[in-house]
């Protein structure tokens, strides 16, 4: 729908929201105060959240993860930047996404006056999105081109199409693999969100129908008793929505 929506203190100028994929993209202008929200529509509380400034100079990707902490909205994240997550009282203004809105902070970067922003938000919906954590443990599991057995496990729910992780406490990569580029197992090449060099292809994952398992122990996705966040979009779930 891109009508109908409001309960914030801020109306979006343009939105698209669907209710069965949970997500929706906004876009809204700033106020410049602290406490500022916007109703997203969503029906349930958001797990993973993007804003970009598109207009002045400048402007980082700002992210909102349900996982960076107890309290998630008390960190803010960089989506185009290796840094570790930090305080989040300047974005997200240390306020938890409800399942009706969202609140922001002043920072230029997501609520400036003046400024011009697109939102993205998403909901974990079973076998087709999910925003989650885990931790390494350091393990690269076995040598075998398939069997992975060792390395750490992540439960999704659904086949992978596109995983996203990042070290929550430490500077590293958001580290981006993909089913359609390589395709197979082990050879899952890798991309970074906020570095401009080609893919490697170096083996560190594998996509299994229910989940992913690292057969690699690189400190930036796999270190032992680390925590990492990530988030995944799925091509098939190995369950229903309903369970």
């Amino acid at each position: 729908t891109t009508s109908g929506l409001s309960g914030g203190t801020i109306t979006p100028s343009a939105y698209s929201i669907n209710t069965t994929s949970k997500q929706g993209v906004y876009k809204y202008s700033g106020t410049g105060s602290a406490g500022a929200t916007i109703a997203h529509g969503l029906g349930v509380k958001p797990s993973f959240i993007l804003a970009k400034r598109i207009n002045g100079s400048g402007g980082s990707w700002m992210v909102y993860h349900a996982k960076a902490n107890a309290s998630p909205g008390t960190k803010a994240g960089y989506w185009n930047d290796s840094v570790a997550f930090g305080s989040g009282a300047n974005v997200w203004n240390n306020a938890t996404a409800s399942d009706t809105i969202i609140t922001l902070g002043a920072d230029a970067d997501i609520n400036g006056s003046g400024g011009e922003y697109l939102l993205y938000v998403f909901c974990d919906v079973n076998g087709y999105f999910k925003a989650s954590s885990y931790y390494g443990n350091g393990n690269a599991g076995t040598t075998n081109a398939i069997d992975a057995r060792g390395g750490t496990f992540v439960h999704t729910g659904g086949r992978p199409s596109l995983v996203s992780v990042k070290k929550l406490d430490g500077s590293a990569y958001w580290y981006l693999w993909d089913s359609e580029r390589t395709g197979f197992n082990r050879k899952n090449s890798v991309l970074n969100n906020n570095a401009a060099g080609a893919e490697s292809a170096t083996e560190r994952i594998t996509l299994l129908s229910n989940g992913f398992r690292f057969c690699h122990a690189d400190s930036d996705h796999n270190g032992n008793n680390t925590k990492y966040v990530y988030v995944c979009w799925m091509k098939e779930p190995i369950v229903a929505n309903n369970g």
